[in-house]
């Protein structure tokens, strides 16, 4: 596991970060504007839930569909937007697991949002992005 995983995420995060990161590199592709990039980011399609963890906001659990994934973060397309600063947590039920991450930016795509989120460390550093949104 590499350095920034370790740092963003709890122990469970890690690993689940680690699953999925293996999964993606067995059956997606590496992106092809990897030197843009501080981290490989691989294409990665699985089902997810998305919910809100974040005080002040709920909702039902949305589903939504991975893009690609590094070890500092994914994208996913759903039907919902998201403004940036938001607090979510992504659970991928045929992985078992969820990681907590905040909303980088939300674009409008076909059909859909494109959604990239960063994955976030502990509570405390949680708590930070809680005071800036």
């Amino acid at each position: 596991m590499t350095a920034v995983a370790q740092e963003c995420c709890s122990k469970q995060g890690q690993l689940t970060i680690q699953r999925w990161l293996s999964d993606a590199k067995r059956t997606g592709r590496k992106d092809v504007c990897a030197g843009k990039r501080p981290h490989a980011r691989y294409t990665w399609s699985t089902a997810v839930m998305v919910t809100f963890d974040q005080p002040g906001h709920g909702g039902p659990p949305m589903h939504a569909s991975t893009r690609d994934i590094s070890v500092s973060g994914l994208s996913f397309e759903c039907r919902r937007q998201f403004s940036p600063n938001t607090i979510v947590r992504i659970k991928a039920a045929a992985w078992g697991g969820s990681v907590v991450g905040v909303v980088r930016f939300c674009r409008r795509s076909v059909g859909a949002f494109r959604v990239g989120v960063e994955f976030l460390p502990d509570e405390e550093a949680r708590s930070d992005v809680y005071h800036a949104a």
